[in-house]
């Protein structure tokens, strides 16, 4: 008979190694030698192969498929859970299930069912931001290309219930030389003469009674802003500059008018 070959193997301290006759971890699950070394803070399972290499948990199509992570506190502190008859991901933190991903990728953080948005945010702890960008690098914090049906928004906020805040509020532009805090440009010829609004649109539709409700206004608040414009109109066409169907009431320490 021909000489015996190894396809399992238990080294002297303890390592399986199943076609690997020097098994690096405890059990160690070889296809071919990737060159692999597992940390020692992952070293009870391996499995390797030269090229493609995976592990598949197979559960029945109305099941579960799930990998947790236990302590002596708990045996399911931590959770990935695949639903086979939602084809859904599940994942839990603590002991609680808080993170979700559906069908067609949409994620859910808060939002067991994230049907509505590609990303969908809900249960923000009290004190805590919705979503915070901290970029340091010289590029965009956010950039939303929507190219998407023109007659939604590209940023939408639904009904909001600040009263006393801003719904909309730049701050700390401390250090801004040539640029701006907000820039709107259009290079659309298509903004029909007969349109009701313009770029920018500031439209107030509640009866507002006697009560003080500036649609725009412009405080330029510091000692050192004498002789600075609060309101620069730049109009560089045959039409008017300014138009109104109402009054125009300007408040002014200085010169009122400038034109």
């Amino acid at each position: 008979s021909g000489a015996d070959t190894n396809y399992a193997l238990i080294t002297s301290g303890g390592n399986v190694g199943i076609n690997e006759v020097s098994p690096t971890a405890l059990l160690h699950v070889s296809t071919a030698d990737s060159g692999v070394s597992p940390s020692t803070s992952a070293d009870e399972l391996l499995v390797e192969n030269s090229a493609i290499a995976g592990i598949t948990i197979g559960s029945g199509t109305s099941s579960t498929g799930n990998i947790f992570f236990g302590d002596s506190g708990d045996a399911a502190v931590g959770q990935i859970s695949y639903n086979h008859s939602t084809n859904s991901f599940t994942f839990a933190t603590n002991g609680a299930a808080n993170t979700y991903i559906n069908s067609i990728g949409n994620l859910g953080l808060g939002d067991s069912d994230p049907s509505e948005a590609k990303l969908s945010i809900t249960g923000v702890a009290s004190g805590d931001s919705g979503i915070k960008i901290d970029q340091d690098q010289n590029f965009y914090a956010l950039h939303i290309d929507h190219d998407g049906v023109s007659n939604y928004h590209t940023i939408f906020v639904d009904s909001p219930t600040t009263t006393t805040g801003a719904v909309l509020q730049i701050d700390g532009c401390d250090s801004l030389t040539t640029g701006a805090v907000a820039y709107f440009n259009s290079g659309s010829t298509g903004l029909e003469t007969s349109a009701t609004g313009g770029l920018v649109q500031i439209v107030h539709d509640a009866d507002s009674d006697a009560q003080v409700n500036n649609l725009l206004f412009i405080h330029n608040d510091h000692a050192d802003s004498t002789g600075t414009t609060a309101l620069k109109i730049q109009q560089d066409s045959t039409g008017p500059a300014i138009t109104s169907t109402g009054n125009i009431l300007i408040d002014a320490d200085d010169k009122a008018l400038v034109l």
